[in-house]
């Protein structure tokens, strides 16, 4: 640990704060020593018997504190919980993902208010799928508990402070640290430009784009031309940053063909190292095929690999022994592994509805790993440019990152644990405690001084000029209104005799319609007085041109005032809408009584996390008791996913099976159509559900790999989330009265079993 006196003047400026007893939010760059705030004060905590908890976003982050804590406050004071793991929780400083936090406090499970919490990644609050989760733990948490929110892009944490201090009642400060422990320097590159500013190749890009159609030529340069430049220019090493996994691997291999950049005493290191790692049996023909790449420099890392994989590229970089790695996002996310110089492929990104370019949170987010604090004076970051690209690239700079903005949603075990706990009065209490209400009530007083300001402006229109106005003509059209109201509801009773006509004689029938042809006919004329009989009165009279003007300005401004009490009305009740219209779910589906107190289905909700509704549909139409355990492992794989990648259909699971299973998706979205005005539930994917049977046989990582063409990552993250769920479901069957006795308990025990190889264990940590 850095000696006290050893910090910056930011870094005690906080400790200060947090010994005075405020919340803090420190926002400061990536490498600027936010880590050193918290082992100071988690030193000091530990040392008066208090307790820590920290949490992060990723598992692997968890599991790189829990290394990081262990080692310098011993084991026995630091214990890990995650989705998938357990050690020592009992001790004083806990390391956990905020999901896991946020379940300890909805279900009151967590003994004793911690003195601390340290959230690290705080504008994850604003992230659409688990933000939420980080606002409902805040919000949840004891007052007299510490918070410390870390951040290196929350360009509105004084907001975020301010929603803090106020649902909390503690004083919460802001620390703010901006220079850059390296500054950065934005460079791009394409053929004719070479590795120039940034800001001069995008002009050269546009200017190209605008005259392309008189035959200007420009190219771009590819993966193995930027490296050369860097190596050329003594700036490697370097995360190369891509947003598609097999280019990725790709890109490495075929720069390992062509380029070696390691000495040979490198190299030994190289070895020495990878001969020195325990892998598993299962990993090691993965581990292999990456060894050759390794002893070259070159590496490569994504989301799809797995976690000895990546923890070795991980070490060996931070070993100065690679020179130039492939990665995806997730490599900007949680591993602090700074370098010389960061590239981008592309600042376009598909977002899974369209491609875009990446915000300046994103661009920032990546591009903060460039530049080694005490090594580089200067973080490179080069953009490689095609410029045969469509989408316009915006100017990338710090003082433009996006601000945190609450994504706040409620799940439907959200919603469970809120009643079982809390009056109805306390959960609306709980809903405007959130950031998102927080966010909405400046959104609520501007609409409403606007709303002021729309109404003074109808009142002061000029009245009608004309002495008969109001009597001759007014009257009138409220008559010839009433009118016209009666004769459409005439219309619609007579189509409705008419849509259902089945036993009525031909000659009624002709009657009906003769009759209808007639309101029609009447209708359109009254219709079309109304709209002329303006003109009637108002042909020949001086005033007219002005009546009309103020007229037309009165509708405008009439429209306008509807749409902003519209926009008022939906901000002023949504998290209660929302609330309601979940209750309004569970109540038709028998979950909750009309009274809102619990029947067996939400009991059972309240024990769940992924796929909360369509699961206990599950458990209640007894399919756990009809299923073997291999057949439930190759269908709890499936859940949860996204479905739009669902190309692969199953050879294991039957037929009827799955159509009961989409015929139950269906059922819940018809519901949430009704009731939320839209679906969230229901996410099923079957392209996993042979190789989790296949798994559950016993059958070997490596040849399920093969056979299904899958990242071995991606086919271990997904065993694990449906480990996670299988013992979400047994503790229904243990915890709910009257499932223990069932069979798909034993089922359910055994798919665990099953389930749960020694890899998956080995590769959580």
């Amino acid at each position: 640990m850095i000696p006290y006196e050893n910090l910056d003047s930011f870094q005690k400026q906080a400790i200060r704060r947090l010994r005075e007893g405020s919340n803090l939010i420190v926002a400061a760059p990536t490498g600027t020593g936010k880590t050193a705030i918290v082992d100071h004060i988690a030193w000091e905590i530990l040392e008066r018997m208090g307790t820590i908890i920290f949490t992060a976003p990723l598992k692997a982050l968890c599991n790189q504190k829990f290394r990081e804590f262990s080692a310098l406050f011993g084991g026995e004071r630091v214990g890990l919980i995650t989705g998938d793991e357990v050690v020592n929780d009992r001790a004083p400083l806990l390391v956990m993902t905020t999901e896991v936090l946020r379940n300890m406090l909805q279900e009151g499970t967590l003994e004793d208010p911690p003195s601390l919490v340290v959230y690290d990644e705080i504008h994850y609050l604003a992230d659409v799928d688990r933000g939420a989760a980080w606002e409902e733990s805040i919000v949840l948490l004891p007052p007299e508990t510490q918070i410390l929110g870390l951040s290196a892009t929350a360009p509105n944490a004084h907001e975020v402070a301010l929603w803090i201090e106020v649902i909390k009642g503690r004083k919460t400060e802001v620390v703010r640290y901006a220079k850059r422990a390296v500054p950065l320097k934005l460079l791009g590159i394409t053929k004719e430009t070479g590795l120039q500013p940034l800001k001069r190749v995008l002009n050269r890009v546009e200017a190209y784009r605008r005259d392309r159609k008189k035959g200007s030529i420009f190219k771009p340069v590819n993966h193995l031309e930027v490296i050369s430049e860097l190596q050329a220019r003594g700036m490697l090493p370097a995360l190369y940053f891509l947003f598609n996994r097999k280019r990725v691997e790709a890109f490495a291999y075929e720069l390992g063909r062509y380029h070696s950049f390691l000495t040979n005493p490198e190299k030994r290191r190289v070895r020495d190292y990878l001969n020195a790692l325990e892998i598993p049996e299962e990993a090691r023909p993965f581990f292999e095929r990456m060894r050759g790449l390794l002893l070259k420099g070159v590496g490569f890392h994504h989301a799809g690999l797995m976690p000895h994989i990546k923890r070795a590229v991980e070490v060996l970089f931070e070993k100065r022994l690679l020179k130039v790695v492939y990665c995806t996002s997730t490599f900007a996310l949680g591993v602090n592994m700074p370098a010389r110089t960061v590239c981008f492929d592309t600042v376009v990104k598909y977002d899974g509805h369209a491609f875009r370019p990446l915000t300046n949170m994103e661009f920032f987010q990546k591009a903060g790993r460039a530049g080694r604090r005490g090594i580089d004076d200067v973080g490179y970051v080069v953009v490689r440019f095609d410029p045969r690209d469509q989408e316009e690239i915006p100017v990338y700079k710090e003082r433009n990152i996006e601000p945190i903005e609450s994504s706040f949603k409620l799940s439907y075990n959200s919603v469970v644990n809120l009643l079982a706990r809390s009056s109805f009065m306390k959960i609306e209490d709980f809903l405007s405690s959130s950031l998102w209400s927080f966010q909405h009530e400046e959104d609520k007083r501007r609409f409403t001084r606007r709303i002021e300001e729309v109404k003074s402006q109808i009142e002061a229109l000029p009245t009608f000029l004309c002495e008969y106005e109001e009597e001759l003509f007014l009257k009138r059209k409220e008559e010839l209104e009433e009118t016209l109201a009666l004769k459409r509801e005439r219309l619609l009773s007579l189509q409705g005799k008419l849509g259902g006509g089945e036993g009525l004689s031909p000659k009624r029938l002709k009657r009906l319609e003769l009759k209808r042809k007639d309101l029609v006919q009447s209708i359109t004329r009254l219709e079309f007085q109304l709209k002329g009989m303006r003109l009637e009165q108002c042909d020949f009279c001086p005033h007219r041109p002005q009546c009309r003007a103020t007229e037309r300005k009165r509708r405008h401004l009439n429209k306008k005032l509807q749409k902003l009490e519209n926009e008022l009305r939906f901000l002023s009740g949504y998290l209660v809408r929302e609330f309601e219209g979940k209750c309004a779910v569970l109540r038709e589906m028998g979950y909750l009584a009309e009274d809102d107190t619990f029947r067996i289905g939400a009991e059972i909700l309240r024990r769940l996390h992924i796929e909360e509704l369509l699961v206990a549909e599950m458990i209640l139409e007894g399919l756990f008791d009809r299923l073997a355990p291999v057949e439930m492992a190759a269908l709890l794989i499936c859940v949860g996913r996204d479905p739009e990648r669902n190309r692969i259909k199953p050879k294991v699971l039957d037929k009827g099976l799955r159509r009961e299973i989409e015929d139950l998706v269906d059922y819940l979205v018809g519901l949430e159509e009704r009731h939320l005005g839209g679906a969230e539930s229901g996410k099923v994917n079957w392209s996993f559900a042979d190789a989790g049977f296949m798994w559950a046989q016993g059958e070997t990582l490596s040849h399920i790999v093969e056979s299904f063409e899958v990242y071995e990552g991606d086919l271990i993250s997904a065993l694990r989330q449906a480990l996670d769920l299988a013992k979400q479901i047994k503790r229904v069957y243990i915890e709910v009265p009257g499932f223990r006795e069932m069979k798909g308990f034993e089922h359910i025990a055994e798919t665990i079993d099953r389930l749960e190889r020694p890899i998956l264990r080995e590769f959580s940590i």
